[in-house]
């Protein structure tokens, strides 16, 4: 008989925003912010939709719009290429926040 698996086996409740935000992208000279969509937030971490080329591994910073948090450092944890030239990406903050607060 075969096991069947988690519906959902993330680490923490997601809410679904679909909110700008701004990221903060280091570069070798600066730091560049950029206008994303925030999809969803947990307390761990976000799912964005944004024209902003990624990278595994980068860290970046996350600055809610509407004033209602601090900047949050985290890294991009992955990344889903779409045909239209945006892509979506995973972000893993490096320390836990809660969402909207």
């Amino acid at each position: 008989m075969s096991e069947v698996a988690p519906k959902d086996r993330r680490r923490s409740q997601r809410t679904r925003v679909g909110k700008p935000i701004t990221l903060i992208v280091d570069s070798a000279r600066s730091q560049i912010a950029n206008s994303v969509f925030a999809v969803d937030l947990s307390d761990v971490g976000a799912r964005i939709r944004s024209g902003v080329q990624l990278q595994l591994g980068q860290l970046v910073t996350v600055i809610p719009d509407d004033g209602t948090g601090a900047a949050v450092p985290s890294r991009v944890v992955w990344i889903a290429h779409q045909n239209s030239g945006t892509a979506e990406a995973g972000l893993a903050f490096l320390h836990p926040v809660t969402p909207g607060g």
